[in-house]
């Protein structure tokens, strides 16, 4: 939660991360450990109806950026969530984030929608798909 907080845009509150905690069979958490300290994290909404898992949040530590590292986290997370059957993933991005928007093209999503002010900011977000 303190990368959450100390890193991200829009980070979530106290509340909403213990909600995570309660209902730990509806998400995924993948995280990249180095020297015993948390350096990126991915975090999946389940849907088993569906078999789609909708990334919430990645998180790469601003030292660890441009290494490829949040491709590799995907890659990872990919995997698993495909073992557990969600072969469909989908996210929500800034359209101004283009080194998320490259890093997720990297990992194998497409764009495959636009929502006009999605953003508290009135930004809009692009949404993006992956399926194995």
């Amino acid at each position: 939660m303190s990368l959450d907080q100390s890193f991200f845009p829009h980070p979530w509150s106290t509340a909403s991360w213990n909600g995570v905690g309660e209902l730990d069979n509806e998400y995924v958490l993948t995280i990249r450990e180095s020297d015993g300290k948390i350096d990126a994290f991915a975090l999946y909404l389940l849907n088993p109806l569906e078999n789609l898992a909708h990334l919430l949040k990645l998180l790469v530590i601003p030292e660890m950026r441009g290494a490829g590292l949040g491709v590799k986290l995907l890659a990872t997370s990919f995997i698993e969530l495909d073992r557990r059957g969600f072969i469909k993933k989908y996210l929500e991005v800034a359209v101004s984030n283009h080194c998320a928007i490259e890093t997720y093209k990297k990992a194998g999503m497409c764009e495959i929608n636009r929502i006009k002010k999605f953003y508290s900011s009135g930004e809009d977000a692009v949404v993006m798909m992956s399926s194995n």
